[in-house]
């Protein structure tokens, strides 16, 4: 039997099979239960950009453990408190070189929101925690008792105020301006509200103001004042090593901190003295959710926009540790048993004011939205 060849030549209708993305898929299998894509991460899986973000609490845990484990190395590697007075010049001329001063003279007309955050970052907060450790914080060590005050008495942070109101939408002018001028204003107000509560609180930790003060013009006013200047000189150049400043003033940091520590475990820890110390530190988690509720209960009693109270409530109740722990270190010099415990509440109140944040972000965004 002959084919015609016209017929048999003849082309083949096109079928239109769909085609998925070579990116979504890794492989095609025969069983359709068995498709995986790996356009998502799977679940549990923990990114380890997340991770990496977080390299700086991760650190200051493992200082700690190191601190523990060789008690005797910070002060090894601290003769004569030099290094530590090193890290501090760095941090305040890091400070000084990364703060535009010039962006408190912006935003000047929302004055009712800045004189509510600054008010409730100086006053009512330093208040309730000279309340609460008066009159329930009689037990406490003397370390702690001064950590908590260090932990009031502290400006709003530098930048990650400045993040969280970005990504949630708020207005984030509002968190800038407040951040600069809070610590514009901390290096001179936190020292005074320090010994001020220490001395109302009659902590029996006997403080040479005067002398005090004199060393804090030299290590802190001295330095942030000479990177202002620098700044004002170099600015363009300033803007584009940012994040080195910040990466050197957190390794400084880092140094203050385990210096610190190691005057913790120098001392004989006993189960009771752990105890003592461990239940006031968890009690600081539910105390930042207290803080951030009055901030925004503030916030809507003063009738502030939306925006605005985003930016209160990532502004108003974050404390700053790039300012407070030189400081201490410095205030608590020739009290090195002190320093270490009294560099606790901040540690674990700026762990718990990131984690927090980081959490309300999506929330509050999906909100404004």
């Amino acid at each position: 039997m002959m084919l015609d060849p016209i017929q048999y030549c003849a082309p083949r209708p096109r079928v239109n099979i769909p085609r998925r993305s070579p990116r979504t898929l890794s492989f095609v299998p025969r069983h359709p239960h068995l498709y995986i894509n790996r356009s998502t991460p799977r679940s549990g899986a923990v990114p380890i950009k997340r991770i990496l973000d977080q390299w700086f609490s991760i650190a200051i845990a493992a200082l700690f453990v190191l601190a523990w484990l060789f008690p005797a190395t910070p002060d090894f590697l601290n003769p004569h408190d030099i290094t530590k007075y090193a890290a501090v010049v760095i941090v305040f001329l890091a400070t000084g070189l990364s703060l535009k001063s010039e962006e408190t003279l912006h935003g000047l007309t929302a004055w009712p929101i800045h004189l509510f955050i600054q008010t409730f970052s100086f006053i009512l907060l330093p208040l309730l925690t000279w309340l609460a450790v008066r009159y329930f914080g009689s037990g406490l060590p003397q370390g702690l008792q001064i950590g908590f005050y260090l932990l009031a008495a502290v400006p709003t942070t530098i930048s990650s105020c400045v993040v969280f109101t970005h990504l949630a939408g708020g207005r984030y002018a509002v968190s800038l301006f407040n951040a600069v001028l809070g610590n514009f204003a901390g290096i001179i107000i936190t020292p005074l509200l320090l010994i001020a509560m220490m001395g109302a609180a009659d902590t029996h930790v006997d403080i040479d103001a005067l002398a005090v003060f004199r060393k804090l013009a030299l290590i802190v006013l001295l330095p942030f004042a000479v990177g202002q200047l620098l700044h004002h000189l170099v600015g363009p150049r300033v803007a584009a090593l940012r994040t080195t400043y910040s990466v050197v003033n957190r390794v400084c940091i880092l140094t203050i901190v385990y210096v610190a520590f190691g005057g913790v475990f120098e001392r004989d820890w006993t189960a009771a003295n752990i105890q003592h110390v461990i239940w006031p530190l968890v009690l600081l988690i539910p105390a930042h959710f207290i803080a951030l509720a009055l901030s925004d209960l503030g916030a809507r009693l003063c009738r502030f926009a939306h925006p605005d109270r985003i930016a209160v409530l990532f502004t108003a109740p974050q404390k700053t540790l790039a300012l407070g722990l030189p400081m201490i270190s410095t205030i608590l010099a020739d009290k090195p048993k002190l320093l270490g415990v009294a560099v606790l509440p901040l540690i674990i109140y700026h762990m718990t004011q990131l984690f927090v944040a980081g959490f309300l972000v999506e929330p509050i965004k999906r909100r404004s939205t």
